[in-house]
């Protein structure tokens, strides 16, 4: 009876299905040794302990050997190194791959700031470009200006509003001028010794005072020197005569004039952007008709 009860405790509790897995090892692995029965038990008998640990082993080597080629670098690397030796090292196609995109990259981060620094650069030139062109164009339209109007421009006077020869002066509003036509020895003061036209003519006379820019009237009625009809500035009491020359007051100096062209119809252009200083030569400056 107690030899029955000796048997049954050393048989293992391990199901055919199971010992034959611990007995069979995987394809590929070599099998584990035998492990040694202790004293008094039969040989062929694996504790229920070891048994166990022999079959878990198995499995762990035949689902590594099964494992896809597929399996990430990091948990292929794992079961691997655990059958080399000690120092070895485990080089993957991921290192490889790691370094190229690595390099791709650091290229494409340099053309990216190369092509910002040309961008930078080309704006900065294009707007320099951008500027010097329109500072030439300024200056090209200052000195050389294009459709002009209102003062400063040509005033075209047709012939039959020119005033008749030793008529009053005609003023002519836009363009800030008395149109003046004399006659021969016109224009002049024998009370102060200013000679008058030696030949007659039209004179288009600037209406500003040379004195502080007031705007100077004729007055056909006022008498001075002996002498009815004068330019008389109410400002400052500057006189002018007829021919714009300056004979009494704070002027320094005779009316302005505008050049004046005398066309083959006997009509008139007075160009207000050339401006002649005013002299006593004044009333010599008037063109023939």
């Amino acid at each position: 009876m107690a030899d029955e009860v000796d048997k049954a405790e050393v048989q293992s509790p391990v199901s055919e299905g199971t010992a034959a897995e611990a007995v069979e090892p995987a394809a590929g692995v070599e099998a584990a040794p035998a492990a040694e029965a202790p004293r008094g038990q039969p040989a062929g008998l694996v504790p229920p302990a070891e048994a166990q640990t022999t079959v878990a082993r198995a499995r762990e080597e035949r689902a590594d050997a099964a494992a896809p080629a597929t399996a990430a670098p990091e948990a292929s690397v794992a079961w691997r190194t655990d059958h080399l030796p000690k120092g070895s090292s485990v080089v993957t196609a991921y290192g490889d791959q790691r370094a190229a995109l690595k390099a791709e990259l650091q290229a494409r981060e340099k053309r990216v700031e190369f092509t910002r620094r040309q961008l930078v650069r080309t704006g900065f030139f294009a707007g320099g470009l951008v500027a010097l062109t329109g500072a030439v164009a300024y200056l090209l339209n200052y000195f050389n200006p294009r459709d002009v109007t209102g003062f400063g421009a040509m005033f075209g006077v047709p012939a039959n509003q020119v005033p008749p020869a030793g008529s009053n002066p005609v003023h002519l509003i836009e363009a800030k001028t008395w149109l003046v036509n004399l006659k021969p020895g016109d224009g002049g003061s024998p009370a102060f010794a200013v000679p008058g036209s030696k030949t007659g003519g039209a004179l288009a006379i600037y209406q500003r005072c040379v004195h502080l820019g007031c705007t100077v009237p004729w007055r056909s009625d006022f008498a001075f020197g002996g002498e009815v009809g004068w330019f008389r500035c109410p400002c400052h009491g500057s006189t002018y005569t007829k021919g714009g020359a300056r004979v009494f007051g704070p002027a320094p100096r005779s009316l302005d004039t505008f050049d004046l062209t005398v066309k083959p119809d006997k009509s008139l252009l007075i160009d207000t952007g050339k401006i002649t200083l005013g002299g006593l030569d004044d009333p010599q400056r008037a063109k023939l008709l």
